[in-house]
């Protein structure tokens, strides 16, 4: 009878541990990129964003410039939008917030952050990213907190070449989140994915992000710059082009060609031009100039080119044009407004 009244005892007790103990077991990372992925999962810097006017929705983590502290997402995830709401966790509440700045061509946008948030730990920033590296985004697609993981397959790519390539893992609602390295650093800002493709999506490197923090503080809407011709390193262009315009080829260096002519009639600027400097800095890399002029400038500003055209030297004063994304963002399309 005591034997009978203590295996009843014993299978009672593990008849309440023993479903705890399946929970914690189906918890229970075997690697590190489920540990990594758990983590993300958590991290308190991240917030969900929710739009009116069109409805919406996209994430944002809280960045810190200058001391202030700010929500960063994507600009086409508010572009559009009347009211914006953010919330933290699937518990909290949403809380009302407002657009500080916008800039439709790199795809950033400045959120206020509210008083609710203003204990929420900034995100740490890390500008270091390489073929290869593993990274997690987080996001909320379709509503949902998720965390997906891949590995970059390509730097200096899409838009000015300023762009990282991945095959994590995004859908609609990603945007705008941020992409983390083990370390649980941002590298990155998902910005775009190609549909069709098996797994290809875009990020802003935060390496950008960090230049493009002044003027996103500074000015409400930023507009960049650039020139109003087409140019390109030498060893981009065809071979057809340098024969149509009496060139040798394949050149002596890998200059910047000018590819057509500017559409200022009283500038002379013409194709199988060869850019040597912008003012008085040597640049020999045509990625570089098109970034400096769009980091650096605004519309309707002016520059110097030195050029060089049948072994002479000549000097030309252009005023820049706007740079026009030409792209349209999967979600939140809109006209910016003033």
């Amino acid at each position: 009878m005591k034997t009978r009244k203590a295996l009843w005892v014993f299978l009672m007790f593990f008849s309440v541990l023993l479903p705890s103990y399946a929970v914690e077991a189906q918890n229970r990372c075997v690697d590190i990129v489920c540990e990594n992925m758990q983590e993300a999962a958590n991290l308190p810097f991240v917030v969900s964003i929710s739009t009116a006017g069109p409805h919406g929705s996209g994430t944002g983590f809280v960045g810190e410039f200058g001391g202030k502290k700010y929500i960063v997402t994507n600009n086409h995830v508010v572009d559009a939008a009347i009211k914006v709401w953010v919330k933290r966790g699937k518990d909290s509440f949403w809380v009302e917030t407002e657009k500080i700045s916008r800039d439709r061509a790199a795809d950033v946008a400045l959120l206020s952050l509210p008083k609710e948030f203003e204990n929420i730990p900034t995100a740490v920033l890390d500008e270091r990213v390489a073929i290869g590296q593993q990274v997690y985004a987080i996001g909320d697609p379709f509503g949902m907190r998720s965390v997906t993981e891949g590995r970059i397959t390509a730097t200096d790519v899409w838009i000015l070449q300023m762009y990282i390539l991945t095959q994590t893992p995004l859908n609609p609602g990603n945007s705008g989140g941020p992409m983390i390295n083990g370390d649980k650093k941002v590298v990155g800002i998902a910005t775009a994915i190609i549909s069709g493709a098996n797994n290809v999506a875009f990020a802003l490197p935060v390496q950008y992000l960090v230049k493009l923090f002044p003027r996103l503080v500074a000015e409400k809407i930023v507009r960049h710059a650039t020139t109003d011709f087409m140019y390109f390193n030498a060893s981009s262009v065809p071979p057809l082009f340098f024969e149509a315009q009496g060139l040798e080829y394949p050149p002596t260096q890998n200059r910047i060609l000018v590819l057509s002519q500017s559409q200022n009639p009283n500038v002379d600027i013409r194709p199988g031009d060869t850019i040597l400097k912008m003012n008085d800095s040597v640049i020999t890399d045509a990625w570089t100039l098109e970034r400096e002029i769009f980091f650096r400038y605004k519309p309707g500003e002016e520059v110097e080119l030195t050029l060089m055209r049948n072994g002479q030297s000549l000097k030309r004063k252009i005023i820049l044009s706007e740079f026009v994304i030409q792209y349209a963002p999967r979600e939140g399309k809109g006209k910016e407004k003033e």
